[in-house]
């Protein structure tokens, strides 16, 4: 919110009273005929024109315009003022209540040239406060027809940038979505390469369990034949020792 520099709340209160204040004198002074209540009326439009401008809130982009509308508007004091001098002038010298003219024979005239005057005044001041408050509400609407037109323009510049945005995002979507595959079809691939290789090593380790089967095997029918060799050769020296001593003697004699 931007203030609005020139005027205060205090300009309005001041221009709001001096309509009560000629309003009344309106009613107190002119009476009740269709005409002044015309006036009257003009008088609470131009009222309700000021606290709706003492209300309104400018901005930076129409903070200008504002004042001077409520320029504008506050100029009204000047014939609401005047209409006030002048009735309390002719009063105080003509009036048909005047403290001068008090028992004149001639009061019947005078209040003839009252209501004529009154009724002269009254017609300028509605004429004056009709052209303020058709003026005012003018610049109003066009304040307003301003605003409606900025703010429809922001409001297409920020869809604009609304869908740029969603569109950015739905690329960006997209891209993180390609990465996600890519990362998912390389793990997938990679899950592949391990597998195979895991079968490979399998195959490896197994083969090379086979082949120490057969390496144990072997070991064992070695191992089998030196105990038949052993058993054997015990078998020999238990024979040998149950020769006679002539034969071993022999026997060690063929050795030699």
């Amino acid at each position: 919110m931007v203030p609005a520099f020139g005027f205060s709340v205090g300009d309005f209160i001041a221009a709001i009273a001096l309509i009560a204040k000629v309003s009344k004198a309106v009613k107190d002074k002119a009476g009740a005929s269709t005409e002044y209540q015309h006036v009257l009326l003009e008088l609470e439009a131009l009222e309700r024109t000021l606290r709706h401008l003492q209300a309104l809130q400018p901005t930076a982009s129409n903070v200008d315009h504002v004042n001077a509308i409520r320029g504008m508007a506050l100029t009204c004091r000047i014939p609401l003022q005047e209409f006030l001098e002048r009735i309390q002038r002719y009063e105080t010298s003509l009036g048909p209540y005047s403290v001068h003219r008090r028992g004149c024979l001639k009061s019947v005239g005078r209040k003839s040239q009252w209501t004529v005057f009154m009724s002269d005044e009254v017609v300028k001041l509605r004429t004056a406060i009709g052209a303020k408050v058709l003026s005012i509400n003018l610049l109003l609407a066009t304040h307003t027809s301003e605003s409606v037109s900025r703010i429809e323009a922001e409001g297409h510049r920020s869809h604009l940038t609304l869908m740029a945005s969603i569109l950015e995002q739905g690329m960006n979507v997209e891209k993180i979505d390609k990465k996600i595959t890519d990362t998912q079809q390389s793990i997938e691939n990679n899950t592949k390469t391990q597998l195979r290789r895991t079968d490979e090593l399998a195959n490896q380790i197994e083969d090379a369990a086979t082949t120490l089967h057969h390496v144990s095997n072997r070991i064992d029918t070695v191992n089998t034949t030196i105990m038949s060799f052993r058993d054997l050769g015990i078998q020999l020296l238990q024979i040998i020792r149950h020769l006679p001593l002539q034969v071993r003697e022999t026997l060690d004699q063929i050795a030699i």
